[in-house]
């Protein structure tokens, strides 16, 4: 019970901050109004950008953290203070007194999911004993104790991730047994997916039953929880682009468009928590590009894409110089191909009603990805000419479709899910490691191999193995 009071009590302190740092955010951009929920998300992406530059300077300790999170709070008290309207606890304004039923569900359904969640997530039993035991654990462990993700060749940092969720979870790791290392995402990203999912419908009574429901739905998809990676941090982080692009609230005041700088940042997050989100980022810029040819004045349309693009290598700009080392190596003394084999091409039956191994099928995950497309689709039908708002949404959901198709084509999945421009080097070390293995004397280099490979990613691994 102990346990459950300190959850919410972090939850709180975590929106709050959170709601602070995403204030600054929205100031920087130039987007001062918009809902609650959002600002909380524009802070989840802007504290992923400062785990960036702490880690570049080499401080990311449980000191600094504390630090910036404490700075967070006192940036949302100033911003309470002068916005009182946006406060989580004015649940019932007299003017809008219609959205009362609405805010009742939503806050409900919020609520009980979000409970459940964290009676049977907030420390679970057992983990991935690949995934999880050899290197996501290590990555925030090391980061607190180090101040830095970079310094090992034998992880895949840089590579399946730039380090955003270990920096998350190090938040957690500092102040927590390591056993609740995922609280972080199973349980406060998954709250924020629910808020950001019901929040659309704050001033918009007629769209009330479809956002507590869409909340409903959010929680009720099968995550497929596979390791403690990113999963819902993505999911807030997709929903909180699809509302800067589409919802017209979150734009600039006199502007008809959405801010750059903030599409830009939370483009940064999303390919910081995992390389396989960077697949929609860029097919979301990708998309917008096309659909700025339908608007009224696509040059200005088309810099703003551009202008996005910009500033999301920008933010992203402090991950890869943590890791520019890995790169410039790899490119200067790259490794033979023939160290280390081809992944395995997957089959992947997008239509198969057959049971997955977590849950659910591919059947039923193709049926939510042509739904999301085909409310796209809907924005656009019905008028003569849509709006702007109405055309960008459409091409963020067809991004949704095209990145869950491309990610599933057949050698597709493990290249954009393991790169192998680094890998390849850090695999001829495993692979020294699993052939020394099968001898009876281990000599003192390979046995120092064998004591840090755990930091080394479980498809590596299996791959060595298949080549001993």
């Amino acid at each position: 019970m102990t346990a459950l009071v300190l959850a919410v009590l972090s939850i709180a302190f975590s929106c709050f901050f959170l709601y602070g740092w995403g204030g600054l955010a929205r100031r920087s951009a130039g987007i001062e109004d918009g809902a609650w929920p959002t600002t909380i998300a524009l802070g989840l992406a802007f504290w992923i950008f400062l785990g960036g530059a702490l880690n570049l300077l080499r401080l990311a300790h449980p000191a600094a953290l504390d630090a910036l999170a404490l700075a967070g709070a006192a940036l949302a008290a100033e911003r309470l203070r002068a916005r009182r309207r946006e406060t989580l606890l004015v649940a019932w304004p007299a003017r809008a007194s219609g959205e009362r039923g609405h805010r009742l569900a939503w806050y409900g359904v919020a609520v009980a999911l979000t409970g459940f969640a964290m009676v049977t997530q907030l420390k679970p039993s057992f983990y991935n004993h690949y995934d999880d035991f050899e290197k996501y654990f290590a990555h925030p462990v090391r980061m607190l104790q180090t101040g830095t993700l970079y310094g090992s060749p034998l992880n895949t940092l840089g590579t399946a991730t730039l380090g955003g969720q270990a920096f998350l979870q190090g938040l957690v790791v500092a102040h927590a047994p390591i056993g609740y290392i995922n609280a972080c995402d199973a349980i406060f990203c998954f709250l924020l997916t629910l808020l950001l999912a019901g929040g659309v419908a704050i001033g918009r009574p007629a769209a009330a039953t479809a956002a507590a429901l869409a909340a409903l739905a959010a929680g009720l998809v099968n995550p497929q929880y596979v390791n403690v990676a990113a999963l819902y941090s993505g999911a807030a982080l997709f929903s909180t682009l699809l509302l800067l692009t589409s919802d017209e609230r979150e734009y600039a005041a006199g502007r008809e468009a959405p801010s750059p700088a903030a599409v830009g940042l939370v483009c940064a997050a999303l390919a910081a928590l995992k390389t396989t989100f960077a697949l929609f980022a860029g097919l979301h810029l990708l998309f917008a590009a096309a659909a700025a040819l339908a608007h009224e004045r696509p040059r200005a349309e088309l810099r703003r894409v551009f202008a996005s693009a910009a500033w999301c290598l920008a933010f992203l700009s402090p991950w890869l110089a943590l890791y520019a080392p890995y790169y410039l190596g790899a490119s200067v003394n790259p490794a033979p191909s023939a160290a280390a084999p081809a992944h395995a091409a997957f089959a992947f039956d997008l239509l198969s009603p057959r049971a997955l191994f977590y849950g659910s099928s591919f059947a039923q995950y193709t049926f939510l990805a042509v739904a999301v497309f085909s409310c796209g689709i809907s924005a656009l039908t019905g008028r003569r000419r849509p709006a702007p708002a109405s055309i960008r949404f459409a091409g963020a959901c067809s991004a949704s479709l095209a990145a869950y198709l491309i990610e599933h084509l057949p050698n597709c999945s493990q290249l954009i899910r393991w790169p192998t421009v680094i890998d390849k080097r850090r695999e001829r070390l495993r692979c020294r490691f699993d052939r020394a293995s099968s001898r009876r004397r281990v000599s003192y280099r390979d046995g120092c191999i064998r004591l840090v490979c755990p930091l080394g990613s479980g498809p590596g691994v299996e791959n060595c193995h298949r080549i001993a």
